[in-house]
């Protein structure tokens, strides 16, 4: 292709030849990823037996400026994708490896991604291509989405999530509002334990006449706990340390790299290994002497590497590098997610991703259907406790046949504020509880509830249109909330009444406070409240099967005003004429033309 030459290396002879453009090409690198970088992979190849592989390298023929490399990337060769004979691509494979974003240059990125797409849909017989941990978030996967959307390419892709740091609006509280206070409690006695031992001291050391001595320490450190007693530490294995020694050597060269220190009396207790890239930090590795493991030097100097990175304006975010439940996860508690995608190269490896979305999406189905069938067994049985067997019956059928024919049965409550003159003298259920009138600012501690399965921003749109929230609350969560409209607006096919009424609606109490009358306890509130408003009535809708509520508004002296049937979405609605002749005629706002479209006797 005219101004692109793509060249293949398959020895590290042939990769030698591109490094000095590749290391120009990452200091224009689109995505920080340090494991990409010819310093990390050159002592990758050198020193392990890896799978086939293969490293690719465009060019890009600009002008005056010669040729300019625009990207790099690496693939193992496999003959088999999850025991299935499809030969495929895999994005360079190893243990030492956490991300795998090619090196693509910023400025021709779009450019780039679209060679490297052609060059592996021309390579050979090759069916996939499996690309592991990118960035859900980088511009790579970003441009990536967008080719295969143009080239019209099905995908799969799975994703997870890894513990990150970014820089915090205020630095000097970070640690405190991200770890416990009663595991910070006890870091602090451990260190005060360590400083009567003796002197205690945090270093960081970049220097690379420094690095060969610490590089040292650092693996005898490693050597000396659970990975030299299991055969897994760099020490114990030849390829290893000489890898780790060359890249380190090669990062701390050009500033990539520095140790992170924590010694007693000038003896390293923990250390660290970190990465720089652009303005990323990578923690790559972490060692300590196990016979201070009591004092958690680890932990220690853990904590005050993230004093370390809030404290540097240079360094944006900070990658764990760790696998998901790792227990760096307790102390860094913001996620990234990656994701590990798979794309065909050829129409047999479209078919078989075609084919593979269909089991998907087909184990979904029926896995949502045995959640269902589970969860209609489970509400069963404690109707069948609580109401009896007709009850739990007419519930069961009311849950099967909505799965065909959506309808709704509603019953109406009407309470007279003038004639309820109650006052609830019960306790609130625990302390530091209130009751008040809801925010907009609380729409996330009611989207917090258990039961919200709904969109996350439907309080707000409720609020946005004028509905409020009487809500019953300590200083973390909502316990009980009633929604109230002046206008049943949600619900269609209801006539209103004079517009001194109020309808309530979607009635919640937490799983934890239920049996402990709180919606007693705050409906005597809400309707003291609103009847210094001037609220003569109350309408209270609750479906037929909610047997525990319609019970409920018994025991409160509610009474029964009616019911409307709904078919469809407000396609057919049919009500009691009891309660629609009364609302049509003490209606200000709804005329003869919304009645339902048919009306059945109570």
């Amino acid at each position: 292709m005219s101004g692109i030459k793509i060249y293949e290396a398959t020895s590290i002879e042939q990769i030698e030849r591109h490094i000095l453009p590749w290391e120009e090409l990452i200091q224009h690198q689109l995505d920080d990823d340090i494991f990409t970088t010819p310093h990390f992979l050159v002592p990758l190849v050198r020193y392990y037996p890896l799978d086939p592989y293969r490293f690719v390298f465009i060019y890009h023929e600009a002008g005056s400026s010669g040729n300019i490399m625009i990207c790099a990337a690496a693939f193992s060769l496999f003959k088999r994708y999850k025991k299935i004979p499809l030969l495929h691509f895999s994005s360079l494979k190893h243990g030492h490896i956490a991300s795998f974003h090619p090196s693509i240059h910023r400025k021709y990125a779009e450019l780039a991604i679209q060679r490297l797409l052609d060059w592996l849909e021309e390579s050979g017989n090759v069916h996939l291509i499996f690309w592991r941990e990118i960035y859900e978030d980088s511009n790579f996967y970003g441009i990536l989405k967008q080719e295969f959307k143009k080239r019209s390419w099905p995908f799969l892709q799975r994703s997870f999530q890894r513990a990150i740091m970014t820089k915090s609006s205020r630095p000097d509280d970070y640690v405190t509002s991200q770890v416990h206070p009663k595991k910070l409690k006890e870091l602090r006695r451990q260190k005060r334990l360590l400083q009567k031992i003796g002197e205690v001291k945090y270093y960081v050391s970049s220097d690379v006449p420094a690095s060969t001595e610490l590089l040292d320490k650092f693996f005898r450190l490693e050597a000396s706990g659970w990975k030299g007693d299991t055969g897994t530490a760099l020490l114990c294995h030849s390829n290893e340390r000489g890898f780790f020694s060359s890249m380190v050597a090669n990062l701390v060269a050009t500033n990539r790299a520095f140790f992170m220190v924590l010694s007693l009396n000038d003896r390293p207790i923990a250390m660290q290994c970190n990465f720089l890239m652009g303005s990323t930090l990578f923690g790559y590795k972490v060692a300590y002497d196990p016979e201070m493991r009591r004092y958690s030097p680890g932990i220690l100097l853990e904590i005050e590497f993230m004093r370390y990175f809030q404290g540097h304006s240079d360094f944006q975010r900070a990658d764990s590098c760790s696998m998901p439940g790792s227990y760096i996860e307790s102390y860094w508690k913001e996620r990234r997610t990656l994701v590990n995608i798979v794309f065909p190269a050829n129409c047999i490896g479209r078919y078989f991703i075609s084919a593979v979305r269909i089991c998907i999406k087909a184990k979904q189905a029926v896995e949502q259907f045995f959640r269902k069938a589970k969860k209609l067994k489970s509400d069963f049985r404690r109707d069948l406790r609580y109401f009896g067997t007709i009850k739990a019956l007419l519930t069961l059928i009311y849950k099967i046949t909505y799965k065909i024919i959506p309808f709704h049965i509603e019953y109406f409550y009407l309470n007279r504020l003038d004639r309820l003159g109650r006052e609830d003298r019960s306790p609130l259920p625990k302390r530091n509880t209130t009751i008040r009138w809801a925010t907009v600012e609380d729409s996330r501690f009611i989207s917090a509830m258990p039961y919200w399965d709904s969109n996350p921003n439907l309080p707000g749109q409720r609020f946005d249109q004028g509905h409020r929230c009487f809500m019953l609350h300590d200083k973390s969560k909502v316990l009980c909330f009633i929604w109230v409209a002046r206008e049943l607006s949600r619900c269609c096919p209801y006539l209103s009444l004079k517009k001194n009424t109020i309808y309530e609606y979607d009635i919640y109490v937490h799983p934890s406070y239920r049996g402990k009358r709180l919606i007693y306890l705050v409906s005597s509130h809400l309707y003291r409240a609103v009847g210094s408003e001037g609220i003569e009535n109350s309408v209270r809708t609750i479906s037929w099967t909610n047997w525990a509520s319609i019970r409920q508004e018994g025991r409160m002296g509610s009474q029964f005003d009616g019911w409307v049937l709904t078919l469809g979405r407000d396609l057919l609605s049919l009500g009691s004429r009891r309660f629609f002749s009364r609302s049509l005629k003490k209606s200000s706002v709804i005329g003869i033309e919304k009645l339902p479209l048919g009306l059945a006797q109570k």
